[in-house]
C-alpha cells in the first residue's frame, strides 16, 4: 500500500533516473508516419484473419461467428479474471454460455498479460495462468527506499515481477501463439501508450512471437517487452522502450480497448456475402468482456487538500477509463446492428461491491489475489455473472457496483 507521504516524495524526485538521447522534431515526425502506417497495416491484417477464421466456418459448414474476449486492466486485481476464465472452461461445452475459443483476444494492462494465456484457452495454460496471480507476493513490487528513489525510473521495484513474466514467455508459448494465429486464424492484440508519440499502439502477438522465433535462439523481449509496457503503471511501473519510443500502461487511452471500427466490420460484412452467397445469414458477433476492476468509484468526502484532491481526481480519471471504452463499444454494437442487421450480443462482468480487499496488505498480497481468484472463480461457473449492455448506466449497476476504488 503506497502512503500519501511517499507519493509527494517520489513527485518531487520525479525528474531523477535515467535519461534518453533528445530525438529531433523530424526524425520524431517520421517516427511517428511509420507507427501510423504500421497501425494500418496491423488493422488490416486483423481484418483479413477474422475473415480467415469466417471461411473456417464456411468450411465446416456452420454458423458463422466471431467470439471476441476483451480483458480489462486492473493490476493485481487480475487474479479475479484469471480465475474466471477457469470458472467459464468449466461450464458444459454445450452449454448456451460455454466458454468459446476466441477469434480475438485484446488486453489492456493486465488483461495485456492474461491475452496469450486466454487466447491459447487449454487447461493447462488457464491454470498456469491463475498460478501466476496466486503466487504474487510482496515481494513483486515492493516500494523503493527514498534514497534509491533518487535514481530510480518507478516508485515500485519490478525486478521479481519482471522475472516471473519473462519466465512465462517461452518459446513453447510462442509456437503456440504462431500456430494459433496461422492455421486456426485467431489472434491476440495488446494495446500500450507511446509517450514520445502520444497515441495508443497495439501489438499482435503472434507476430511478436514469430519475430521471437526468427532469432538464432528464442528471443522472448520480443513478446515480452509489449507486454511489459502494457502493464507499466504510469509512475508505479518503469516505463519501457520498445521499437525507440518510450511506452507506458495502455490503460492511459482506456481500460479497455475496443476495434471500433466500421470501416474493418464493413469489409468484413462484405467479404462474407462475397464467398457464403448474398442471401446466407451473417456471421454472429459475440463480445465478452471481463473487467478485472469496478465501474463506479465509491462515495466520501474529500478534504481540499492538493494530496486528496489530486489522488481522487487520479481515481475518477483511471475509473473513466472503464466506463468510457464500455460504454463506445455499446454504441458501436447499435450501430452494427442498425447498418448490416447483425445479430451482435454484448455481456461483460465486474468485481461485484460485496467483495473487499483484505486490509493493510499490498494489493500484491496472496491474500488479496487468492481471494479475487476464488471468486473469478465462482462467477466463471455461474453464467448468471454475466451482465447485458442494458445494465449499463443503470441504477442497478450503481448500487451493485459502489464499492472500491478503480485499480489502474
Amino acid at each position: 500500500m503506497i502512503r500519501r507521504p511517499l507519493l509527494c516524495v517520489a513527485l518531487l524526485l520525479a525528474a531523477c533516473g535515467d535519461t534518453r538521447k533528445e530525438v529531433t522534431p523530424a526524425e520524431l515526425h517520421q517516427r511517428a508516419v511509420t507507427v501510423a502506417q504500421q497501425q494500418i497495416a496491423l488493422r488490416s491484417a486483423v481484418r483479413n484473419t477474422l475473415l480467415d477464421s469466417l471461411d473456417t466456418d464456411l468450411a465446416a459448414k456452420r454458423e458463422g461467428r466471431l467470439d471476441i474476449l476483451l480483458l480489462s486492466g486492473g493490476g493485481s486485481w487480475g487474479a479475479f479474471g484469471a480465475g474466471f476464465l477457469n470458472g467459464w472452461s468449466s461450464l458444459p461445452v454445450d452449454h448456451p454460455q460455454a466458454m468459446p475459443r476466441f477469434d480475438l483476444v485484446s488486453g489492456v494492462s493486465t488483461g495485456a498479460l492474461m491475452s496469450p494465456f486466454a487466447l491459447i484457452g487449454t487447461p493447462a495454460y488457464l491454470t498456469r495462468l491463475e498460478n501466476v496471480y496466486r503466487s504474487c507476493s510482496d515481494e513483486w513490487a515492493p516500494v523503493r527506499s527514498i534514497i534509491s528513489l533518487a535514481s530510480a525510473n518507478s516508485l515500485l521495484d519490478t525486478t521479481v515481477f519482471d522475472k516471473a513474466l519473462r519466465d512465462q514467455l517461452d518459446a513453447d508459448m510462442a509456437h503456440d501463439l504462431v500456430r494459433i494465429q496461422d492455421t486456426e486464424h485467431r489472434q491476440a492484440l495488446v494495446a500500450s501508450s507511446d509517450v514520445d508519440l502520444g497515441r495508443a499502439v497495439l501489438w499482435s502477438l503472434g507476430e511478436q512471437a514469430r519475430k521471437g522465433l526468427a532469432a538464432a535462439t528464442y528471443d522472448p523481449d520480443c513478446l515480452y517487452r509489449p507486454l511489459r509496457a502494457s502493464a507499466a503503471i504510469p509512475g508505479a511501473f518503469s516505463p519501457v522502450e520498445v521499437e525507440g519510443s518510450l511506452h507506458v500502461d495502455g490503460a492511459v487511452y482506456g481500460q479497455i480497448h475496443v476495434l471500433s471500427d466500421m470501416s474493418v466490420v464493413d469489409r468484413v460484412v462484405a467479404g462474407w456475402r462475397q464467398k457464403a452467397g448474398p442471401d446466407a445469414p451473417l456471421p454472429k458477433i459475440r463480445y465478452w468482456v471481463i473487467l478485472n476492476n469496478r465501474l463506479k468509484v465509491t462515495n466520501k468526502t474529500i478534504q481540499p487538500h492538493w494530496g486528496d484532491c489530486s489522488l481522487r481526481s487520479i481515481e475518477l480519471m483511471l475509473n473513466a477509463q472503464i466506463a468510457a471504452p464500455l460504454n463506445r463499444l455499446t454504441l458501436f454494437v447499435d450501430s452494427m446492428r442498425m447498418k448490416h442487421k447483425l445479430d451482435v450480443e454484448l455481456r461483460w462482468v465486474q468485481i461485484p461491491a460485496d467483495w473487499t480487499s483484505p486490509p493493510d496488505v499490498s494489493d500484491f498480497h496472496p491474500s488479496v489475489t487468492n481471494s479475487l481468484a476464488d471468486l473469478g472463480r465462482r462467477m466463471g461457473s455461474d453464467p448468471a455473472s454475466w451482465l447485458g449492455p442494458e445494465k449499463l448506466g443503470t441504477s442497478e449497476v450503481d448500487s451493485a457496483a459502489d464499492g472500491a476504488p478503480a485499480k489502474p
